[in-house]
């Protein structure tokens, strides 16, 4: 994620020096008429509102790709702490069932000896 952000943050970069730089070539060039000029830094500027809002975009769907990660971790968390307890519950169900069927023995064994 970190890296994505990165190259995303170095592309933005870039682009933003590229576009700098055509509006430094647009604005020194001599041979254009005003009326021109004002048109390619309109278009210009256009372009960098389109890829502002583009950028802004994919990183609400990071934010969102990042917390989707952080519910599937806690759900994951929340499904083994579930499991753990199923299986210590299975465990005690057990130890129950063993120690009714000793007393059961237990049991048969006095009543046995009694008769005997």
């Amino acid at each position: 994620m970190a890296a994505i952000q990165a190259s995303l943050e170095e592309e933005r970069l870039n682009l933003e020096a590229q576009m700098a730089e055509e509006k430094r070539k647009i604005q020194e060039d001599e041979r254009l008429a005003e009326e021109e000029r004002q048109r390619l830094l309109a278009d210009l500027e256009e372009q960098r509102q389109r890829k502002e809002d583009e950028e802004k975009a994919h990183e609400q769907m990071m934010q969102k790709l990042k917390a989707m990660e952080d519910k599937m971790l806690v759900g994951t968390q929340v499904m083994e702490k579930a499991m753990q307890q199923e299986n210590e519950l299975r465990k005690a169900q057990m130890e129950m069932e063993e120690k009714r069927r000793a007393e059961l023995r237990m049991k048969e064994e006095l009543e046995q000896q009694e008769q005997e």
